[in-house]
């Protein structure tokens, strides 16, 4: 008989409806608490879900109700001090939302309080488990496009860089990582909308950069350019062209090899494109070889569903999630990266030696260095 999981989810908002969804399609797992501060909406998920025990208040429901598995669904503030709290209660598993973290100090506690309790701690970028990232994955290794020399990641556009970089960007950092090994080394750049450099009078709130938006912290920025350095050699970009959303029309990632580029748009649902060849040639176009859009199973509820699937075989076989909490945080430093390396107008190591928010830390010098 198979092992049942208890399971509770923290944070009912709009995004643990596709996380609820994930954990009611596993047979082994049980949903048997919900917490969320505001009433109102912890109510209406208990009653969607026919959960019945539901708390306005994290920590108690930890307490009380000997779980195996925590969902952080909330905004990025509480990510970690749900995590630590979920660590120290003695469950088995913490998926949480992206971004990891508020800032590096945080990301650090969370990979170390998880890692003491022998906790496995995923971050839901789930774009990382999709079929469409797995085929781009089998086509590099299969050498499609020769040996990789460079990625290139094209955010969406549609919110101000700053608070991008922490949202769809970190997604982005993601997945360049994946194809391309760990950073070494970035190189940031932050523009206003008027076209200057970022200073630190810049520094903002993020629901105060974009009301409509999520709190994750300070942000800076309209538009963001970053050039990191993998190791191995590989070279990336990174650009997002501002508020306006235009430039969802080239969200993804291209891959750029000796002999060819692989060309994802798309978020989860993602199609593919080859092109084969080292030289430019207006005769031999680019041909698709990958449309997840014709898949209606291929959508963010999909991707979610497939984390969780991966998170509870992690668990338990003993090994890392595909997502683990040191992607989620390694994604979380080239964030952190840009902003330190604008701060500096210079070239950043990678993993940043101060974990503290460069932002944060601009503010408080209330000097602009390097400009």
């Amino acid at each position: 008989m198979s092992k049942r999981y208890r399971a509770g989810l923290i944070g009912c908002g709009a995004m643990s409806q596709p996380h609820l969804a994930a954990l009611q399609s596993v047979s082994t797992i049980e949903i048997v608490a919900l917490a969320d501060i505001a009433d109102e909406k912890l109510q209406a998920a208990g009653k969607q879900w026919n959960v019945s025990h539901l708390y306005t208040n994290f920590e108690e429901m930890l307490a009380r109700e000997s779980l195996d598995w925590v969902t952080i669904s909330t905004q990025a503030p509480v990510h970690c001090p749900a995590t630590l709290a979920a660590a120290e209660s003695g469950v088995k598993a913490v998926l949480c939302e992206k971004p990891m973290a508020l800032d590096l100090v945080e990301a650090d506690q969370m990979v170390a309080a998880c890692q003491e309790k022998q906790v496995t701690l995923a971050v839901n970028h789930q774009m990382r488990v999709s079929p469409g990232s797995w085929e781009m994955t089998r086509l590099l290794k299969e050498g499609a496009i020769g040996h990789l020399k460079m990625v290139c990641a094209h955010d969406k556009g549609g919110r101000p860089a700053g608070n991008s970089l922490m949202e769809i960007g970190t997604h982005l950092f993601d997945l360049m990582r994946l194809y391309a090994g760990d950073t070494e080394w970035v190189y940031g750049d932050l523009v206003t909308t008027d076209g200057r450099p970022a200073t630190s009078v810049d520094i903002m709130h993020s629901q105060q950069a974009y009301s409509r938006d999520r709190d994750c912290g300070l942000v800076a920025g309209e538009r963001a350019f970053a050039l990191f350095g993998f190791v191995g050699g590989v070279r990336g970009t990174y650009e997002m062209l501002g508020s306006k959303p235009a430039s969802g029309m080239m969200y993804g990632i291209d891959l750029i090899g000796d002999e060819g580029r692989l060309v994802r748009r798309g978020g989860f649902d993602a199609s593919l494109w080859l092109y084969r060849g080292n030289d430019w040639n207006p005769d031999r176009p680019m041909e698709i070889v990958w449309r997840n859009a014709d898949r209606r199973d291929y959508s963010q509820d999909a991707g979610i569903a497939f984390m969780v699937a991966d998170v509870l075989e992690s668990m338990e076989e003993g090994r890392e999630p595909a997502c683990s909490g040191l992607d989620g945080r390694a994604a979380l430093e080239m964030v952190m990266g840009i902003y330190e390396s604008h701060r500096l107008n210079a070239r950043i190591m990678l993993p940043p030696e101060d974990r503290s928010h460069p932002l944060s830390r601009w503010r408080e010098q209330e000097v602009t260095v390097g400009w």
